[in-house]
């Protein structure tokens, strides 16, 4: 059995081999079109040499040549937790791009 150096009960724990074990917050959401918003949504590689990403999402019926906001998130529990493709920040952020703001969002 492999020793725990820090149990965090309950969103991780890690391990003296330097693993680390997610206890929560492993749901993964596509980034595809939200049917219900109509929210065009993709994922854009930052950094592929250490696995850095975001996550784009733009209003659906937008004129291509008007200038709107750009909303740029940040989670506050640095993805300890969840992630940008966590089933709890994708269905609300899809939400707040689809209402009448219409802004873009980065997160």
């Amino acid at each position: 059995m492999a020793e725990i150096v820090h149990d965090l009960f309950p969103p991780i724990k890690v391990y003296k081999d330097c693993r680390i074990e997610r206890l929560m917050g492993e749901g993964f959401v596509a980034p595809e079109s939200d049917p219900e918003t109509g929210v065009q949504i993709k994922d854009i590689e930052i950094d592929p040499e250490i696995n850095l990403s975001a996550r784009h999402y733009l209003p659906k019926n937008i004129d291509p040549v008007q200038k709107i906001p750009l909303f740029v998130y940040f989670h506050g529990g640095a993805f300890v937790i969840e992630s940008a493709s966590s089933p709890t920040y994708h269905k609300h952020l899809s939400m707040l791009v689809a209402a009448e703001a219409k802004v873009v969002m980065i997160i």
